[in-house]
């Protein structure tokens, strides 16, 4: 099953300072979210305590090995056992469209895990997101 994912790099300029989306395009696009790589195991994993964030890997989809997969086709067929010789694919197409430039803004910015930006206007094409996400 092959999914179109939209991808709008968006400039955005607050307060004097400029960040473009265009500047994390590329790394986006070789991404684990859309590359193809062998995920029968892994080097490391997180070891979950604070002062141990690496611990040693181990095997993953061991079933898949030799299989060129992206990330979450690799994570949904270990999870729906739909791994070897399954004909079972969730495949993300990257659908690059227009880079968008959000007028400048005056405001704070706040970066964390999520970018928040205050008082964007929507722009032409804009989806919301859908409800309940966070």
């Amino acid at each position: 099953m092959a999914v179109e994912a939209d991808i709008t790099p968006v400039i955005v300029n607050i307060d004097g300072l400029t960040f473009s989306g265009n500047n994390v395009l590329a790394a986006t696009l070789v991404s684990p979210q859309f590359a193809l790589n062998d995920y029968r195991s892994t080097p490391f994993a997180t070891a979950g305590a604070s002062n141990l964030p690496r611990g040693s890997g181990g095997f993953l989809s061991q079933d898949d090995a030799g299989n060129q997969l992206q990330l979450q086709d690799a994570t949904m067929r270990a999870q729906f056992n739909k791994m070897g010789t399954s004909n079972y694919h969730l495949i993300l197409h990257a659908n690059v469209l227009p880079t968008v430039s959000e007028p400048t803004q005056s405001g704070s910015a706040n970066f964390g895990r999520y970018t928040l930006l205050g008082d964007l206007n929507p722009f032409p094409g804009f989806r919301q997101p859908a409800t309940g996400c966070t």
